[in-house]
């Protein structure tokens, strides 16, 4: 009785070609072992190719999406995508209100440029509105706005809205209803008490639409989880802020990111956004502060002033 061969080929081939093929049996093996060891490597540099949503743990996260231009090339290479991210809740984080927070955002108040990468399902504005026209929603902020500053911005003072509802439970139900909407621009929320289920809720209503949505916390909350892809923790510096990534999607952010908001003695602008007017680079913002340190004599919202 005959053993088996252990290649496991016919019996009735030929001895020679059955020997020649179990030689060349190996060598293709071989070949396609070699072959797959040279691709891994290219994979695992670029796991985007095998999708969109995979990154390594050393590398910033490339998810598709709708991105906003930040206007801080700074702090737009520490973030996903290069800007922020529209229809997704994002935190910011402060020892106390009015460091800056509303002008880290002024660029996309004012209208910037968003671009999308690719393979983003995200929802169209109603009517197919612009950005540039859409409203802008302030919900209890902790001052009263100050529209003069807006229009200063280059933002229409028609285009802000400020509401003051009683409680927390009415405040999270407009922000809701607005995100849902879609047919706001930007969503400033100010709240610090909140449970994860109200901000998963928030989280999901925000994924329906492209609205920008921040919500405004104290710096506690940086010590709390949250299912927010984005969490900023920010401190006041001279003329500017330090901006600390508590929270992105990819690696984490060790050092904070210094951004310079206000113009130095001469008036001039440190970041790209540079006023063209002369009058304005004379009076800056930062100046105004400078003359009035009064703590504001309207604390909340609603309250008028003498």
């Amino acid at each position: 009785m005959s053993k088996s061969r252990p290649n496991s080929l016919p019996q009735n081939i030929p001895e020679g070609l059955s020997e020649r093929l179990s030689a060349g049996v190996p060598a293709q093996l071989a070949e396609q072992r070699a072959g797959q060891n040279a691709a891994a490597p290219s994979i695992l540099a670029a796991p985007e190719r095998i999708h969109p949503a995979l990154w390594r743990a050393s590398q910033i996260a490339r998810s598709p999406g709708l991105y906003a231009n930040t206007g801080y090339p700074e702090i737009s290479a520490q973030l996903p995508g290069g800007g922020w991210p529209l229809g997704n809740l994002i935190e910011v984080m402060t020892p106390r209100a009015g460091i800056g927070e509303i002008q880290l955002f002024r660029p996309v108040f004012s209208g910037n440029r968003q671009r999308q990468l690719p393979h983003a399902a995200t929802a169209s504005s109603p009517d197919n509105v612009s950005a540039e026209q859409r409203p802008i929603v302030l919900i209890q902020p902790p001052y009263v706005p100050q529209v003069c500053a807006w229009a200063h911005w280059g933002i229409a003072p028609s285009r802000l809205l400020w509401l003051s509802p009683q409680n927390t439970t009415d405040a999270l139900w407009a922000a809701e209803h607005i995100l849902n909407s879609g047919a706001f621009a930007a969503l400033v929320l100010w709240q610090h008490a909140l449970r994860d289920g109200a901000l998963r809720r928030l989280q999901l209503s925000a994924q329906k639409g492209d609205t920008l949505f921040v919500l405004v916390r104290s710096l506690s909350a940086a010590r709390q989880s949250s299912p927010a892809p984005l969490r900023l923790a920010l401190h006041p510096v001279p003329r500017g802020l330090h901006v600390h990534i508590v929270k992105r999607r990819g690696s984490v952010s060790e050092h904070p990111v210094h951004i310079s908001l206000y113009s130095d003695a001469s008036g001039r602008r440190f970041h790209s956004g540079a006023a063209s007017d002369p009058y304005s680079a004379a009076f800056t913002e930062s100046r105004h502060a400078y003359m009035d340190s009064r703590t504001s004599a309207a604390p909340h919202a609603g309250h008028t002033l003498p």
